[in-house]
């Protein structure tokens, strides 16, 4: 009976330590990192009377939870994080020398919301006004986070830059450049292309250069985009992931010279991967991370980039968490090799998307992660998660490249 009651005792340890691990995935992770200014603040009710904290968290629809700061302090933003994901709109005044000042006011959604001011708030009270169908909150907390350098990555085609389509701001703070064609290598590692592909490529690289030179930018590093490409004349399948095999583990060096030649004719810093498909298997990273550590043997200051695009199958929250785990599973050097790992998902969950990516990457890599957002998200929408990224150590991208409507809307209804 002692050793029943001691299995039973070790199985409910063992499901509360899950439990506790399932609520931390919703949990800000600045919480670590920052003062919660909030967490001595006082709640009141309209009429300016103390309440309980568990009474100011939930309401209705346009109820509001009012802090008062005792004195005036700076903060520059703000999370919720929900227990019923109710919430559409979130309007936020402060008070300070008896002016009310409306400082945010914007739809929001999500299990986690996160909120940034632009520039940093001096008040005593806040105002924090909720839409929504009887909201519930677990946790409240004010920041103000630090300025950080923050690294961009802008994605655009070779055909939006030939075109004049480029957005002259993204440009204009990005370090680098992904350029997307469809210039590629086949199974012998040898860089091909369909059509005229390499031309196209080469013409976009020249007149990209002009423009960042034009916009003051031109220590930006442009990376060229390269994936496995069918070549009918030599390849015996149109396998893709088969072909990056043959080429990287078969051969390396094909490849490594084909990539450094184009990098010293048209200056690039390095090359891009999509390897959305390629670190599911153990057998994948390892010739994956082995052909990385040549390309470094070789020239050590050559730039890999990784991309991974959730944006179909699986949830983004539940796929991104996954693929982290898989890139950063211990005994193989994809990160370690990769100066930058670029995750994209249109999952609505962004910022649970970014805690499950915290949680399993490793301290010293995690100023490699960037988080791709598309342009038709809008610029505040990308502004916003780019503070909270850089609070986070994590680097942003935008992917300038139009989507088709069914994709995006296909994407997000899974």
């Amino acid at each position: 009976m002692k050793k029943l009651g001691a299995a039973i005792t070790a199985i409910i340890v063992l499901i509360v330590v899950c439990l506790c691990s399932c609520v931390r995935h919703n949990e800000d992770i600045l919480a670590d990192k920052y003062e919660n200014i909030a967490a001595s603040a006082g709640y009141v009710d309209t009429d300016g009377h103390a309440i309980k904290q568990s009474a100011a968290m939930s309401g209705d629809d346009g109820d509001a939870i009012i802090l008062d700061l005792g004195t005036a302090r700076t903060f520059n933003s703000l999370v919720l994080i929900q227990r019923t994901e109710t919430i559409t709109h979130i309007a936020v005044e402060t008070v300070k020398d008896g002016v009310t000042t409306v400082i945010y006011d914007k739809d929001k959604s999500g299990s986690m919301i996160f909120c940034d001011f632009d520039s940093n708030v001096w008040a005593e009270s806040v105002r924090i006004t909720v839409s929504g169908d009887k909201w519930a909150l677990s946790q409240l907390s004010l920041y103000d986070l630090p300025p950080q350098a923050c690294y961009d990555t802008v994605l655009v085609s070779a055909d939006d830059i030939i075109a004049g389509k480029c957005d002259d701001m993204s440009l204009a703070l990005a370090d680098s450049i992904i350029v997307l064609s469809d210039l590629g290598y086949n199974s012998y590692g040898n860089i091909y292309s369909k059509e005229r592909a390499t031309e196209q490529f080469i013409s976009a690289v020249d007149i990209l250069k002009a423009q960042l030179e034009v916009l003051d930018n031109s220590d930006a590093d442009i990376i060229a985009a390269l994936n496995p490409v069918y070549d009918p004349e030599i390849d015996t399948t149109d396998d893709l992931k088969y072909l990056r095999y043959k080429a990287m583990a078969k051969f390396p060096y094909a490849l490594i010279n084909g990539m450094m030649s184009l990098a010293r004719e048209h200056g690039l810093a390095g090359v891009s991967f999509d390897l959305t498909d390629g670190l599911d298997e153990a057998s994948s990273q390892l010739y994956i991370s082995t052909f990385f550590s040549y390309v470094k043997m070789e020239n050590p200051k050559f730039k890999i980039f990784i991309t991974a695009d959730y944006t179909r199958g699986l949830q983004g929250a539940i796929k991104l968490g996954t693929a982290a785990s898989q890139i950063f599973r211990q005994g193989y050097s994809v990160p370690e090799c990769a100066d930058r790992i670029l995750f994209k998902s249109f999952s609505q969950e962004f910022y649970v998307d970014i805690g499950k990516i915290a949680q399993v990457c490793k301290e010293e890599y995690r100023n490699k992660i960037s988080i791709i957002s598309d342009s038709f998200e809008g610029e505040a929408e990308i502004r916003e998660r780019r503070s909270y990224l850089k609070a986070c150590g994590l680097g942003s991208a935008a992917d300038t490249t139009i989507a088709p409507i069914e994709e995006i809307t296909g994407s997000q209804s899974k």
